[in-house]
């Protein structure tokens, strides 16, 4: 994808907006970090005790995943 400019997330088009936001959110730091934060604090996962903890570090895990995978596509695509 090419990188969406700022503007383009708040488009009425639902496509457009949905293509920049998954575009800018590719390329945030920290992003595994960020859903943990997201889901565990801003989502209140800590109401669900300890499945709502496993619950989120899972989900922060799968980020990861995701984020090394692009990594390794790109590393791919250089060589």
């Amino acid at each position: 994808f090419e990188p969406s400019p700022v503007s383009e997330c708040f488009a009425s088009d639902t496509t457009l907006r949905r293509r920049a936001l998954k575009s800018l959110s590719r390329r945030m730091p920290f992003r595994p970090w960020l859903k943990f934060v997201d889901l565990y604090i801003i989502r209140r996962g800590f109401l669900d005790g300890m499945p709502g903890l496993i619950y989120c570090r899972l989900h922060m895990l799968y980020e990861n995943m995701i984020v090394i995978n692009m990594r390794e596509q790109k590393q791919r695509e250089h060589v």
